[in-house]
Protein backbone atom coordinates (compact mmCIF):
# COMPACT_ATOMS: atom_id res chain seq x y z
CA UNK A 1 0.00 0.00 0.00
CA UNK A 2 2.65 2.36 1.29
CA UNK A 3 4.08 2.29 -3.22
CA UNK A 4 0.97 3.15 -4.28
CA UNK A 5 0.39 5.73 -2.06
CA UNK A 6 3.99 7.27 -2.86
CA UNK A 7 2.81 7.28 -6.02
CA UNK A 8 -0.25 9.08 -5.71
CA UNK A 9 1.42 11.82 -3.64
CA UNK A 10 4.03 12.26 -6.47
CA UNK A 11 1.13 12.15 -8.87
CA UNK A 12 -1.52 14.80 -7.66
CA UNK A 13 0.46 16.14 -4.69
CA UNK A 14 0.26 16.42 -1.17
CA UNK A 15 -2.26 19.67 -0.69
CA UNK A 16 -4.34 18.13 -3.06
CA UNK A 17 -4.62 14.70 -1.30
CA UNK A 18 -4.98 16.64 1.84
CA UNK A 19 -8.14 17.75 0.35
CA UNK A 20 -9.56 14.51 -0.90
CA UNK A 21 -8.76 13.22 2.94
CA UNK A 22 -11.25 15.53 4.26
CA UNK A 23 -13.89 14.78 1.45
CA UNK A 24 -12.95 10.97 2.20
CA UNK A 25 -13.29 11.97 6.14
CA UNK A 26 -16.96 13.34 5.45
CA UNK A 27 -18.07 10.31 3.62
CA UNK A 28 -17.05 8.36 6.05
CA UNK A 29 -19.05 10.01 8.31
CA UNK A 30 -22.05 10.12 5.96
CA UNK A 31 -21.60 5.87 6.13
CA UNK A 32 -21.27 5.74 9.80
CA UNK A 33 -24.63 7.76 10.32
CA UNK A 34 -26.02 5.73 7.36
CA UNK A 35 -25.02 2.21 9.12
CA UNK A 36 -26.37 3.68 12.33
CA UNK A 37 -30.05 4.39 11.28
CA UNK A 38 -29.71 1.14 8.85
CA UNK A 39 -29.35 -1.33 12.43
CA UNK A 40 -26.58 -2.80 10.53
CA UNK A 41 -28.21 -3.57 6.94
CA UNK A 42 -25.70 -5.24 4.66
CA UNK A 43 -25.53 -2.66 1.90
CA UNK A 44 -25.17 -0.13 4.90
CA UNK A 45 -22.11 -2.42 5.94
CA UNK A 46 -20.41 -2.98 2.71
CA UNK A 47 -20.35 1.36 2.43
CA UNK A 48 -19.07 1.65 5.73
CA UNK A 49 -16.35 -0.71 5.01
CA UNK A 50 -15.84 1.19 1.81
CA UNK A 51 -15.58 4.27 3.52
CA UNK A 52 -12.96 3.20 5.69
CA UNK A 53 -10.97 1.46 3.59
CA UNK A 54 -10.72 5.17 1.62
CA UNK A 55 -9.73 6.76 5.20
CA UNK A 56 -7.13 4.49 5.66
CA UNK A 57 -5.26 4.72 2.73
CA UNK A 58 -5.24 8.49 2.73
CA UNK A 59 -4.42 9.04 6.09
CA UNK A 60 -1.03 6.26 5.06
CA UNK A 61 -0.70 9.21 2.22
CA UNK A 62 -0.75 12.08 4.77
CA UNK A 63 1.80 10.02 7.04
CA UNK A 64 4.46 9.45 4.13
CA UNK A 65 4.07 13.10 2.70
CA UNK A 66 4.27 14.32 5.93
CA UNK A 67 7.33 12.23 6.91
CA UNK A 68 5.82 10.80 10.58
CA UNK A 69 5.42 6.66 9.77
CA UNK A 70 7.45 7.01 13.14
CA UNK A 71 5.86 9.60 14.88
CA UNK A 72 2.48 8.07 14.07
CA UNK A 73 3.64 4.57 15.16
CA UNK A 74 4.88 5.59 18.22
CA UNK A 75 1.82 7.34 18.93
CA UNK A 76 -0.55 4.43 18.53
CA UNK A 77 1.32 2.89 20.84
CA UNK A 78 1.22 5.15 23.46
CA UNK A 79 -2.45 5.69 22.58
CA UNK A 80 -2.86 2.05 22.71
CA UNK A 81 -1.27 1.38 26.23
CA UNK A 82 -3.70 4.58 27.47
CA UNK A 83 -6.60 2.73 26.36
CA UNK A 84 -5.58 -0.67 27.85
CA UNK A 85 -5.14 1.80 31.26
CA UNK A 86 -8.35 2.88 31.19
CA UNK A 87 -9.57 -0.61 30.72
CA UNK A 88 -7.75 -1.80 33.97
CA UNK A 89 -9.66 1.43 35.96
Amino acid sequence: MEKVCAKALKKWGLKAQETILTEEIGELLQAVSKYRRSNGAELSRENLAEEIADVRIMLTQMEIGHNIEKSVEDWIKYKIKMLEKRMED
